[in-house]
């Protein structure tokens, strides 16, 4: 006796190889008995059981159909309880090929399920996705069917540790029509033999072995083979082999294979492999690549990825980004983002403006106060987001209300002019201390001399 396995190969090449439609079924109703495979969710933790599906459908296109689905299964736990399923879903088949061979399909389906539990019972949706297969195995139209789909049951009930389940169904079964279907329709004649049938041959006498179009008409000839048709082709006996345009007349030639056709090619001896413009003339040579050309380059042989001037000749570097160039920078390794002054080194929370000078119980800058506010006016464009305060300070002699009011003039002097060199005056604020702040001994001179003095302060 053969083997089973011997057996549904045996079944499976007749089902494929019948000729039989399915387009034939359109518009049939039909039922559709199968024998299922429940693969259940882990966390059921139940074995895999069989089940049974009974669905009722109809085709209503060549692409589509419906069908209503009822199904039942017993699902057993390790532990002795089993869940019992009743189902009805509703859904659509999508056919993706519709051959006399094979029908592969999608379906979605949605529904409800009954699960019964340990003896308690819930009503909850269920919904299908899944990819199916028929093929016609009788001239009735009787289909073997297998499909596959993934089944979501929102039963939140059997449970307490678990809202919905996740099973995968395997289903094999027949699709028996419930309507007899056409008889298969006798070949269509070709009597000119040429591929097309008479009913769609508009050239129902072609000569025997010429080629025709769909509606049985001869194609255009090629008699020189350059891939233009006679009727479009304007240079009829074209040599074989040459290269032709869309009126079938022979490309330029580029003899020296530049891109440039040799009509316009004002070089036309140009080496192989030299790029060239667009009348076919070298390109001028940037040996280093660095974007600058040889004839302009001063700097030729620049090392690769090196950043250069118009000149070729790389651009002064700044290692830390600060905006201060290495040649220049004391503080070359600054942290990324510091606030530096002009030499590149990270600003302090107070700037002494020391060699800032005023005539005697005056606001009025002297000496070389001029070149170090400048200075000073740089570093606060650099860093033109700090909030600064201009600080003015006295010694101890005098009134302290006179030295008070002279220390303010001279901050707000010392304010003033830098505003005049571009710095933002909603940046800056002028505070005078007096005599208030001393840093040195106003019993000497060189004491007081230090307590005369504005600072710069960094707010933030």
């Amino acid at each position: 006796m053969p083997s089973k396995n011997a057996l549904c190969s045996a079944a499976i090449i007749a089902a494929l190889s019948t000729p039989h439609a399915f387009a034939e079924s359109t518009n049939h109703y039909y039922f559709s008995p199968m024998l299922n495979y429940v693969i259940a969710d882990d966390n059921r933790q139940a074995d895999d059981d069989l089940g049974v599906q009974l669905a009722i459908g109809k085709r209503t296109s060549e692409k589509w159909g419906f069908e209503i689905s009822a199904e039942m299964d017993s699902l057993k736990q390790d532990q002795g309880s089993t869940f019992k399923q009743k189902g009805v879903t509703l859904g659509g088949l999508y056919f993706l090929n519709d051959s006399s061979r094979f029908a592969p399909y999608a379906l979605a389906s949605i529904g409800a399920m009954n699960n019964n539990f340990a003896g308690d019972s819930s009503y909850n949706v269920q919904a299908n996705l899944g990819l199916g297969a028929m093929t016609v195995l009788d001239d009735h139209g009787t289909a073997l069917r297998f499909e596959v789909r993934h089944r979501w049951d929102q039963d939140d009930n059997s449970l307490a540790s678990e809202d919905d389940f996740k099973d995968w169904v395997v289903s094999l079964g027949l699709q028996i029509p419930l309507t007899p279907t056409k008889p298969t329709p006798a070949p269509s004649k070709d009597s000119d033999g040429d591929g097309v049938i008479d009913s769609m041959d508009n050239c129902a006498n072609s000569v025997s072995g010429a080629m025709v179009d769909a509606k049985g008409c001869a194609i255009p000839q090629d008699s020189d083979s350059d891939g233009v048709v006679n009727a479009n082709d304007r240079c009829v006996g074209t040599p074989a082999g040459t290269k032709v345009d869309a009126q079938g007349c022979a490309i330029p030639k580029d003899g020296d294979n530049d891109g440039v056709v040799d009509a316009k090619d004002r070089c036309p001896t140009t080496d192989r492999g030299v790029k060239v413009d667009a009348k076919g003339c070298a390109i001028p040579l940037d040996s280093d690549n660095d974007g600058v050309i040889d004839a302009k380059d001063r700097c030729a042989n620049t090392a690769a990825n090196v950043k250069v001037d118009a000149q070729g000749c790389p651009v002064p570097l700044d290692g830390d980004k600060d905006g201060i160039l290495d040649k220049n920078d004391r503080c070359p390794n600054t942290k990324p983002g510091s606030n530096v002054d002009n030499n590149g080194c990270e600003l302090k929370a107070v700037i002494d403006l020391k060699g800032v000078t005023f005539a005697n119980n005056s606001d009025r800058l002297i000496g070389d106060s001029v070149r170090i506010l400048d200075n000073a006016a740089k570093t606060l464009l650099r860093n033109s987001g700090l909030k600064v305060e201009v600080a003015g300070h006295t010694d101890d002699r005098g009134a302290v209300s006179y030295n008070q009011q002279l220390s303010q003039r001279r901050a707000q002097a010392v304010l003033n002019y830098l505003v005049s060199k571009g710095v933002a005056s909603d940046t800056l604020s002028a505070k005078g201390y007096g005599p208030s702040k001393p840093i040195a001994n106003n019993a000497t001179s060189e004491g007081r001399s230090e307590n005369r003095r504005v600072e710069l302060r960094i707010l933030d």
